[in-house]
Parts: C-alpha cells; structure tokens; sequence
C-alpha cells in the first residue's frame, strides 16, 4: 500500500545501522623555506565506497603528486603547500581538520588551487575563481592564452575549494565537464581518463605559479564594500 493511500495511519520505519570507529589522514608537504606567504594547491585523495575514483578523485591527486616533483628544484618567492585531503567525500572532514590546526594563518595564503576531476577523455577541463581580484582574474586569464581547450564556468561550490574561498581566499578551482556521470559509480576507471588532457592542467598551473612568482607583493584578495 502507498503511503500516500495511508495518510491517517502510522508509519514505522527501523533502520539498522552501525558506526564504528575509524581514521584518516590529510598528507601536507610543503617546498623548502622559511617564507610564510604561501600557495595551496590542493586536492581529495579519498573516494565514495565501491568506486574505483579514477576521474573523483586520483585525476587530481596525480596531477598534485606531479607538481611537487617539478616545483621541488625552483625558487619562488613564496611556499607552495601540498595538501591531499582525506574526507571530501564525507562531511569535509578533512577540511574542517586543517582549519582546526592552521585556520589562524589563513591571511599568509596568497591563493589556493584546488583540483577535482580534470582530465575527461570526453568532455573538457574548466576553471573558475573565486574572491579574486581584478589583477590576479587577469593573470589567471593571460596563462590560459596558449591553452584554449580549457573552459572558463561560473564558480562551483562543493569541494576543498569552499575551505578557502570562504576565509577570503582568492581561489581558484579547477575541475571538468563530461564525465560527471560517472562519479561516485564502478564505471569510474582510469580508461575515462586522458593523459594530454592532464598535462594540460599541469602546464596551466605551472604557468600560474610563474606569473605569481613575478607579482611578488601584489595582493590577490577581492575587495569587498561595506554592503558587501
């Protein structure tokens, strides 16, 4: 009998359920220095239960591995900070867990880069920013001239990102379009994925942190009015 055809009557529902303990960890690795203005570049090494997470999220996590290794011989004028976060996928927990620890330094953050399902064999990267600046829109605009393969969207709001953007930090996320389909399913696998369209990705950061690298004391943050 629908429910619907049983309105004035009582409905019990029983869920059994059962929560056990367990543990996680955020991985945060950091470039050689003392400067405390800093970039975070980030991304969610965790997957949903029974999905392989090819494209949600090892897409973005290899891409993250493989900044490190070319920024770890360059000089910057500022820290770039790796951070692959557990728990995206379950409350944020892993966000909520960074901001427990280093919420107070959030004013030395120059920009965050978040990296969440790129490299679609069908489909395209995007980019959208977040409490930018005016200057560093531009600078993020002129990066992407010699790579028009990568689409510019309006900001989205569910992932690491929201960590930051939400403190005021200029932000930056970085994503895709045509595989969403997929996530969060077993259909989730590495054949979805292409290699050139991750190098894509990996040339634009690179340019990025090179054109910040030549603002050194420029201020990225979005300036809000009082109405605001």
């Amino acid at each position: 009998m629908l429910l619907k055809e049983s309105a004035n009557g009582q409905v019990t529902i029983r869920i059994n359920a059962l929560s056990t303990p367990s543990y996680s960890n955020n991985v945060i690795g950091k470039t050689l220095g003392d400067n405390k203005r800093r970039i975070v570049i980030c991304s969610h090494y965790d997957t949903k239960a029974n999905t392989p997470g090819a494209f949600d999220n090892a897409s973005g996590v290899s891409v993250l591995l493989e900044l490190a290794r070319m920024t770890s011989n360059k000089n910057y004028n500022y820290c770039i900070e790796f951070i692959a976060f557990s728990a995206e996928e379950y409350y944020g927990l892993g966000d909520l867990e960074y901001v427990r620890q280093f919420g107070n330094d959030f004013d030395d953050i120059l920009l965050a880069i978040n990296i969440d399902g790129v490299g679609p064999k069908s489909g395209s990267n995007n980019i959208a920013m977040l409490e930018s600046s005016d200057e560093l829109i531009k600078l993020v605009k002129a990066s992407m001239e010699y790579k028009h393969e990568i689409v510019w969207t309006e900001p989205w709001y569910a992932s690491n990102h929201f960590t930051f953007f939400t403190r005021n930090v200029p932000s930056i996320a970085i994503s895709s379009v045509g595989l969403s389909e997929i996530c969060h399913l077993e259909s989730d696998t590495l054949d979805n994925i292409s290699l050139n369209r991750l190098v894509e990705v990996l040339n634009l950061i690179m340019k990025i942190l090179e054109e910040v690298n030549n603002k050194e004391e420029q201020n990225f943050r979005k300036e809000h009015s009082m109405k605001d």
